[in-house]
């Protein structure tokens, strides 16, 4: 599984857009590991996951939970990015 530590690479527009709001310029890898180290390592790898094109149900399946709760942990942890994200810039 590729891991959100490789950000060197710039992440696509549509991406950052969808994660972190229109508008959001990423720059400083520096802020978005912050941003990512204060998720937990079950939501880090729902959102690896999503990333990858895993659907709900996939995702469900390789972490052996329901897709609804794949569901109720991505949308905690892009809330929490979002809100971490805002405080950092």
């Amino acid at each position: 599984m590729r891991t959100l530590a490789r950000l060197d690479r710039p992440w696509p527009k549509r991406l950052v857009e969808d994660i972190f709001g229109e508008g959001v310029v990423i720059t400083e890898k520096t802020v978005i590991e912050k941003a990512i180290g204060s998720l937990s390592p079950r939501e880090v790898q729902v959102i690896e996951l999503g990333k990858a094109g895993y659907t709900l149900k996939a995702a469900g399946i390789a972490l052996g939970i329901s897709r609804d709760r794949v569901r109720q942990i991505e949308a905690k942890a892009l809330r929490r990015l979002r809100l971490r994200l805002r405080h950092l810039q």
